[in-house]
């Protein structure tokens, strides 16, 4: 799971590909891994502590600040976890891996964020939670916040310009350092 987090869905599907010696047409895999990851998401997946919180907090109280989501999950997944946790109203704009012509760690995906709202890599914040999010983020030029976590070697978090055990840590006077 740790060599997948972060990474495009066509680029696991090839991964697959190698180490299963899975074999079958490519959209058939992504449509299954989709469904899939959907199923496991409805049944075990809660929202990150503080992730509502630091949200909410966001568009009430810093409503200035756009708000974009890059994943590289397929639009689909993307869509059944925002409506899952009820976190679409939080977001202005949803890039996904295959918005792009490159996976993480390129920096496509964030730079195609910024393009979007019109704003300089440089004055961007990105949250991340995996090692390719992370060498993206820095690749793109943006600042970022890596969530720690125990698949995200430290050689990577070491990348970013701060690291937290969790949205908790985002609290208004932690932003303020920024």
């Amino acid at each position: 799971i740790a060599a997948f987090k972060g990474r495009r869905q066509p680029d696991i599907i090839n991964e697959y590909r190698t180490k299963l010696g899975l074999t079958g047409e490519t959209n058939l895999l992504q449509r299954e891994r989709s469904e899939i990851v959907k199923t496991v998401l409805q049944q075990w997946a809660k929202p990150v502590l503080g992730a509502l919180e630091f949200l909410t907090y966001l568009q009430t109280k810093q409503s200035d600040v756009h708000r974009a989501l890059a994943s590289s999950s397929p639009p689909d997944v993307i869509a059944f976890e925002l409506n899952h946790f009820s976190f679409s109203q939080f977001f202005s704009l949803i890039v996904s891996g295959e918005d792009v012509p490159q996976g993480k760690p390129a920096p496509d995906i964030f730079l195609r964020a910024a393009e979007k709202l019109v704003l300089e890599p440089g004055d961007c914040l990105v949250i991340e939670d995996s090692a390719s999010g992370i060498h993206a983020a820095k690749n793109a030029g943006m600042a970022c916040i890596a969530l720690a976590k125990p698949y995200v070697a430290a050689s990577d978090t070491a990348l970013a310009d701060r690291v937290v055990n969790g949205y908790i840590e985002l609290t208004p006077d932690f932003l303020d350092t920024l």
